[in-house]
């Protein structure tokens, strides 16, 4: 319901990796920004290492369940995920690695939360790891291109966690 070029900023952060086509989505945002304004976008990393991750392999199981049942069986099952992942962290040299093989988000040691928040969080972002019909993850890249072809000034791609591309429209 906007017109182009009606935007100074636009940005899109752990949205586009959900779109069926993400190309697709991406250029559906250039061209709502002003000129000299800028653009940021996030994306999950696509690298072979994030490809062994359990959620990838989960979820073209999970993926089909009733949202209300998957969270169910979660709320259920985070707490044992959790605690088996943090006792696997502790497992000299290797440990925070392996813990990684364990399906719950653990932020242990990674955010400064409370012991409720730690659960919550674990609750919530293993949740959005299993639920999404689509989850596309982008390559640096896939990212750098997306900008280029939008004819993009100043384009950055930075790994912060995911990645994050970002560019100023001439």
């Amino acid at each position: 319901p906007f017109a182009p070029e009606s935007f100074d900023y636009v940005y899109s952060l752990g949205v586009l990796q959900h779109t069926p086509e993400v190309a697709r989505a991406f250029a559906a945002l250039p061209p709502m920004v002003v000129g000299g304004g800028q653009l940021c976008v996030d994306y999950y990393e696509k690298t072979i290492k994030s490809c062994l991750l359990p959620k990838y392999w989960l979820r073209p199981f999970t993926k089909h369940l009733p949202k209300h049942q998957l969270f169910t069986l979660l709320h259920q099952l985070v707490p044992f995920l959790l605690s088996m992942s943090r006792t696997i962290g502790c497992v000299p040299l290797v440990g925070r690695f392996l813990r990684r093989l364990i399906p719950v988000a653990n932020y242990e040691g990674i955010l400064p939360l409370s012991e409720k928040q730690l659960t919550e969080w674990a609750l919530l972002d293993t949740f959005d790891w299993l639920s999404p019909t689509y989850d596309n993850p982008q390559t640096l890249w896939a990212a750098t291109a997306y900008l280029e072809n939008a004819k993009l000034d100043e384009i950055e791609v930075l790994r912060a966690g995911h990645l994050v591309a970002r560019g100023r429209k001439p």
